[in-house]
């Protein structure tokens, strides 16, 4: 039977797709939490597109496409997300998955969008289809009094939906600094109010400038004493050391009704901040003096949509690199993906040529930052010409790890 990839079009095909999403993740919110949302997205969001992959007049799959700007090491390039993607009870094991991801990755370089991002509802499945293991992110649970105390109060107030023009501003302004890290959507600054609710956002303010604040919503901290929470931090943007200052002030002041602040981020050196760092499991290492501090896990995958239009959005400092350095790719996904890149053209008369070979799920984690060159070489998941290891750390030397706490 035909397939074929379109865009939703109707409110019974917008349906058919929440009812899809409801089978394959059966542990979400009710029908109407789920479709709501969607249906705003649908019919005003700008940024991002349902679409539904049908067999004969029949959906059997979907998923959402996302625009996004993405800093890659202090230059915005053009990025694309697919979330939400699930496939019918009854139609699995088709390849229709497999399918929406060529479609989407079609999709990416048409727009020119040299970068691909994903939640992976399994990470094995989209390694194999490209998808590079992005910066682990790690779950910290401390004590509000952990954070330094500040008693400076001035500039702290409550954030409302109609600060949202600062807070994108304050946002973005954040982006630019960090690498990996997407500019803020329409999408995701009515989240702000919308999960949590008017006044679950805080903000530092200089004037009349935002510059920092925090979002979060609170969790039942023991089921006998209603007024002991967690508190769950969903952004922390500072971009000054007053407001970092300022915040922490903020969260610590919180320690007579919160038992615990849960953080979610990249920042495998956040507990340098807190003066108590463990996360009170209690736990400790088996045959080693060492205190939990954090649990760990893989979320955002990347996969270089295409190594020519990446290699060519970028800006990589070669140079002083004397020889050539060519990528040699590997991507069975998309086989028209594979082949020979130059990295660096190198300089001079008689210069080498130095061969690097992988994956593209390897290399897209290698040109993301969130591996090492020497880790991959390591693990044997690089094949290096002789000198051509020194040469890729010198190409590579300025590309740090990739934050990003964009949800979709």
């Amino acid at each position: 039977m035909t397939e074929m990839i379109r865009p939703v079009e109707t409110v019974a095909e917008l349906e058919d797709f929440v009812h899809i999403q409801m089978s394959a993740y059966p542990g979400q919110v009710p029908f109407s939490e789920r479709f709501d949302p969607l249906h705003r997205l649908w019919e005003k969001d700008d940024c991002s597109s349902l679409w539904g992959l049908w067999e004969g007049d029949t959906m059997i799959a979907g998923a959402r496409f996302l625009d996004f700007s993405m800093n890659y090491m202090g230059s915005f390039i053009r990025a694309a997300g697919i979330g939400a993607l699930a496939v019918g009870l009854t139609h699995k094991k088709k390849g229709a998955a497999r399918d929406l991801i060529r479609f989407f990755l079609d999709c990416c370089q048409k727009r020119r969008q040299t970068v691909a991002l994903l939640y992976p509802f399994r990470p094995d499945f989209y390694h194999r289809m490209g998808f590079g293991y992005g910066t682990k992110m790690n779950q910290y649970r401390f004590e509000p009094r952990s954070l330094p105390p500040s008693e400076n109060r001035g500039g702290i107030r409550a954030l409302e939906r109609e600060d949202g023009e600062e807070i994108r501003v304050c946002h973005d302004a954040y982006a630019a600094r960090h690498h990996g890290w997407c500019t803020l959507s329409p999408y995701e600054l009515e989240a702000i109010f919308e999960r949590y609710g008017d006044g679950r956002a805080v903000g530092y303010f200089n004037g009349a400038r935002l510059e920092g604040y925090v979002t979060f919503g609170f969790n039942r901290a023991h089921e006998k004493n209603f007024v002991l929470n967690d508190l769950t931090l969903r952004h922390w943007i500072w971009n000054t050391p007053d407001a970092l200052a300022a915040l922490c002030g903020f969260l610590h002041r919180q320690q007579d009704q919160v038992s615990r602040i849960v953080y979610n981020t990249h920042d495998a050196e956040f507990h340098h901040l807190l003066h108590d760092v463990r996360n009170g499991t209690g736990n400790m290492l088996p045959g080693v003096v060492a205190h939990e501090t954090n649990t760990a896990g893989v979320g955002l995958m990347y996969r270089i949509v295409s190594m020519g239009d990446f290699l060519d959005a970028i800006d990589l400092d070669v140079g002083g690199v004397g020889s050539e350095l060519v990528l040699e790719v590997e991507d069975t996904l998309r086989p028209q993906d594979a082949g020979t890149y130059s990295l660096a053209p190198g300089k001079g008369p008689g210069k080498a040529s130095l061969q690097v070979r992988g994956n593209m799920a390897d290399l897209s984690s290698l040109l993301m930052g969130s591996v090492r060159v020497d880790t991959l070489h390591r693990f044997g998941r690089l094949k290096l010409r002789p000198g051509a290891l020194e040469v890729l750390k010198e190409v590579l030397r300025s590309v740090e790890e990739p934050w990003c706490v964009t949800s979709f």
